[in-house]
């Protein structure tokens, strides 16, 4: 028996993803597998320690290419490796609430090769000098290069 709704369209999400797509019964099945693909191809990795070591040194050799003898030399903690990676796999592509962490995001649909990824990544960031001069205290188009060099940063985490 038919309660009012049109058969052709019976999947009724009016709040979802997949209001968004017309969907007929045919292709239903591919959307779902192909957002099930987006799912596990967005998810975070954790990495390992060649990975870590990379990012590490990435960021620490920047850091000292200022001669700064105050910059600390940046330690990997996996504690705040967790959290990045709890915050990635919520898939908001914003900054946090202002849990005490500074953040640097990026997005890629780079090839697999991380630590190609990874030094791409860190040298984006750091091309931002480019727009900031010290001492200003305007950093709006340099906030993720400001970040990697602040002085008083002890730890990394990704």
């Amino acid at each position: 028996k038919e309660t009012g709704r049109n058969r052709s369209n019976f999947l009724d999400f009016k709040d979802t993803t997949l209001a968004m797509f017309p969907l007929r019964p045919s292709n239903l099945f591919s959307t779902i597998v192909i957002m099930c693909m987006m799912m596990w191809l967005s998810r975070a990795q954790t990495w390992d320690k060649a990975e870590r070591d990379l990012v590490l040194n990435a960021h620490n050799d920047i850091r000292a290419s200022l001669g700064g003898c105050r910059i600390n030399k940046l330690e990997y903690d996996t504690l705040i490796e967790e959290k990045a990676k709890v915050w990635a796999e919520l898939c908001k592509f914003k900054h946090g609430q202002g849990d005490g962490y500074g953040e640097n995001l990026a997005l890629s649909t780079a090839p697999k090769d991380t630590s190609r990824l990874i030094l791409q990544q860190v040298d984006q960031w750091a091309t931002e000098n480019k727009t900031y001069t010290y001492p200003s205290t305007k950093w709006d188009k340099a906030g993720h290069y400001t970040q990697m060099v602040w002085a008083k940063s002890e730890k990394l985490g990704c």
